[in-house]
C-alpha cells in the first residue's frame, strides 16, 4: 500500500477528505511560494502532469487554480467526474458558467453537435 502524505491546501481544495492525498515532495506551489492542492506528476524524472480535485467555488481558490494553469503552462485540462452529482445536475450543467466565461473569452465557436453527438 502506498504511503500517503498531506501536504498544505490553504482551504483551497473542494473537499476536505480528496480521493488525491497531497504530497509535500510533489505538491505544486505558485510563483509567489503559494502552495496549492495539486501534485506534479513525472515520468523518466520529467514532470509529465498535474493532479488534483477541482477546485473550491470561491475567488481565491479558483484564481489560485487559474494562476496555476497559466504558470505550469497546461496545454490541456481534463476533468475526471461521475456523470451526475449527488444533486443529481448534469456535467453540463456543473459547468454552465465556467463554459459561458470560457466561451466568452476566447470566443469559441458553438459546435454544430450536440452532447449526444447528433448535428445539429
Amino acid at each position: 500500500m502506498p504511503q500517503t502524505m498531506s501536504g498544505p491546501t490553504l482551504g483551497l481544495a473542494r473537499f476536505a477528505v480528496s480521493s488525491i492525498p497531497i504530497n509535500q515532495q510533489t505538491q505544486v506551489k505558485l510563483s509567489d511560494g503559494m502552495p496549492v492542492p495539486v501534485n506534479t506528476l513525472t515520468f523518466d524524472g520529467k514532470p509529465v502532469a498535474l493532479a488534483g480535485s477541482y477546485p473550491k467555488n470561491t475567488p481565491d481558490a479558483l484564481e489560485a487554480h487559474m494562476k496555476m494553469l497559466l504558470e505550469k503552462e497546461c496545454s490541456c485540462l481534463v476533468v475526471l467526474t461521475v456523470g451526475r452529482s449527488d444533486a443529481g445536475k448534469t456535467i453540463t450543467s456543473l459547468f454552465q458558467r465556467e463554459l459561458h466565461l470560457w466561451r466568452g473569452a476566447y470566443q469559441q465557436p458553438k459546435s454544430e453537435f450536440s452532447q449526444s453527438g447528433e448535428k445539429r
